[in-house]
């Protein structure tokens, strides 16, 4: 972050999409020891800083993967349709990176308004969502939500973006191709490990609260969740960074 805050003159536009990503992952890593002692003693503060550090984690989830999305397009912009000075108008990433923080946030308010400290029986107290009577109708909503815009959406822009620049360096004669496209792979490639086994696991669960797989036969049905008990799988975000 002081890296990027005192390089004013040579900021590129990636550089203050990856200020953002910092800052994001900062407010996370300012929740960790909270949620490291709930590990330890379970959730002993309350419902207002379950939902305050619950909405830190979740902001820091949807912004991260957007803003990864947007470096993409960044790049496909400067390098297949060589508009380098377009992107260089700030004016336009700061409207674009508050409307990516904004966006963040009003995609966590279903965890801000349904988190809260749960007191399991004979378990210790939990930081959890509270569904209520509609409990099958809510997790939809809450997987649904995060493996569109927090998987889906930026892996396609990310592909689509990445996959026309990579043709265009192979057509061009630059001297440093070959270097851009190892980063390229190496940025598509982490993105797929550290996320699609996750998102593979949300989807799995979200099957077998449908009973689909038991419907095909693909499990039994004693193996099928209780709406009435929390799995317990996370919310979207897990307890995971996206500075990587």
């Amino acid at each position: 972050m002081l890296v990027v805050l005192y390089s004013r003159v040579s900021r590129s536009v990636t550089d203050v999409y990856l200020l953002n990503l910092a800052i994001a992952d900062l407010l996370f890593a300012l929740t960790l020891p909270i949620w490291a002692a709930s590990e330890a003693k379970g959730w002993i503060f309350g419902t207002t800083l379950c939902k305050v550090v619950s909405l830190l984690k979740e902001v820091n989830f949807y912004s991260g993967i957007l803003l990864l999305a947007c470096i993409s397009v960044d790049r496909y912009l400067a390098i297949v349709h060589a508009t380098r000075m377009l992107t260089q108008k700030r004016n336009w990433v700061k409207f674009i990176c508050l409307g990516i923080w904004t966006l963040s946030f009003i995609l966590s308010l279903p965890i801000f308004f349904l988190r809260k400290a749960v007191n399991p029986p004979y378990s210790s107290p939990v930081c959890y969502e509270d569904l209520g009577a509609n409990t099958t109708k809510w997790r939809m909503v809450m997987r649904v939500l995060p493996q569109t815009f927090g998987f889906l959406l930026p892996l396609l822009v990310m592909l689509f973006c990445y996959g026309l620049t990579l043709r265009t360096l192979f057509q061009a004669q630059m001297r440093q191709k070959h270097r851009a496209m190892r980063v390229i792979f190496a940025v598509v490639l982490v993105f797929l490990l550290c996320w699609l086994p996750y998102n593979l696991v949300l989807v799995s669960d979200t099957l077998m609260r449908l009973r689909i797989l038991a419907i095909h036969g693909l499990i039994r049905k004693e193996f099928l969740p209780k709406d009435s008990r929390p799995s317990f799988v996370g919310s979207s975000s897990g307890n995971t960074s996206t500075t990587l």
